[in-house]
């Protein structure tokens, strides 16, 4: 794995954003996330049977530090399909390379403190094996890993929403956590 500091999710990397009119463009990623420009992103969520891998939000990362989220998510860079960047996170991540199926297309916008998520996201789903380890994932990127069942997602969502962010919130009250299981 590479030093943390080669890693291709830098600030200043180029991710798609979406005009009034749906036309794709290149914007740099900070930038989109401080104006609240809507862009592209992905969610991937891995289930080990009935149960959803949470990832813990490294303390580095530049929003949403320490928070708990769905299992890895990220951007398209400019001109990478959606697919192609999922495959590219899971190996940043966590380490791994697993099959995914596209679930459904979502939109959501949401202040991260001084930032703006403002997502087109494809969210897509796949297994974890059984007693598989994840023994690879980036500190850089993910502080902790663990898994839930939907009613405990949903309690604790509930219960403790300063635990989560933002986005996986609104996937809790949209029922799209739900749905996927």
């Amino acid at each position: 794995m590479p030093a943390a500091s080669q890693f291709d999710d830098a600030l200043g990397e180029l991710i798609t954003g979406v005009d009034d009119e749906g036309t794709l463009y290149p914007i740099e990623k900070l930038k989109a996330h401080r104006t609240g420009v809507k862009h592209l992103a992905i969610s991937v969520f891995l289930f080990q049977g009935d149960r959803l891998l949470l990832q813990q939000r490294s303390s580095l990362k530049y929003h949403a530090p320490l928070l708990w989220t769905n299992s890895a998510c990220s951007h398209p860079r400019w001109q990478e399909s959606s697919a192609d960047c999922v495959t590219r996170t899971l190996d940043r991540e966590l380490g791994v390379d697993f099959s995914t199926r596209f679930v459904r297309r979502t939109e959501y916008d949401a202040p991260i403190g001084p930032l703006f998520e403002n997502e087109v996201v494809d969210c897509y789903r796949g297994e974890i094996p059984p007693r598989f380890s994840f023994s690879d994932m980036n500190p850089s990127e993910v502080a902790g890993l663990r898994t839930a069942g939907r009613g405990e997602i949903e309690q604790d969502v509930a219960t403790h929403p300063e635990r989560y962010t933002p986005w996986f919130r609104i996937y809790v009250e949209r029922g799209l956590v739900s749905a996927l299981f």
